[in-house]
């Protein structure tokens, strides 16, 4: 197994915070963004707690870096 940078971006569906993009290293993508989509998007939360998960790219991670400086 090789590791491998993945980008994820968590979007607030009430819009009340911007989209943030994290980098993270990992051994297994699908299993990696699954364990995401539970964690984020679990419907027993309320609306405001939860974030939608997307893949982004390394090009839109580092954007959202100089956003943040």
């Amino acid at each position: 197994m090789k590791a491998q940078d993945m980008f994820i971006r968590l979007v607030d569906p009430t819009g009340k915070h911007n989209p943030m993009i994290n980098a993270h290293r990992v051994w297994d993508r699908e299993l990696f963004y699954s364990s995401q989509v539970k964690q984020h998007e679990d419907p027993k939360k309320k609306i405001e707690d939860r974030r939608l998960v997307s893949v982004a790219t390394e090009a839109e991670y580092n954007e959202s870096r100089k956003v943040r400086k």
